[in-house]
């Protein structure tokens, strides 16, 4: 049996903002980030080609893996990023796995 992968890294500037140097100050969620305005609605619709391959390719739910997801730990909103992610995973009933880096040099994934 194969199972279909779907790893999910959007709002780069939002889980990734100390990496890139970008000032977080004004980087938060819900907001608009790089000229969208990202919310609950913008991840459904950018999930919405997953749910189109499901079901165009009749996968079942159990068979969508979202492969990761993560965040800079000290971002704000990112607790309504992760309630809001979760809630479309489980509106779809696809299973998930969050990422939480560990590493020496930078602890922004860190749980």
């Amino acid at each position: 049996m194969t199972i279909k992968f779907y790893i999910l890294f959007i709002c780069i500037s939002h889980t990734n903002a100390q990496i890139m140097n970008i000032t977080t100050k004004n980087i938060f969620y819900p907001s608009k980030i790089n000229g969208k305005f990202w919310d609950k609605n913008a991840l459904r619709e950018y999930m919405q080609s997953v749910l189109e391959f499901q079901n165009r390719n009749k996968i079942p739910s159990s068979r969508i893996l979202v492969g990761e997801f993560g965040g800079f730990r000290k971002q704000k909103g990112l607790d309504l990023y992760f309630k809001d992610l979760v809630s479309i995973y489980k509106e779809n009933n696809w299973r998930y796995a969050f990422y939480a880096l560990r590493e020496d040099t930078w602890d922004g994934m860190d749980l």
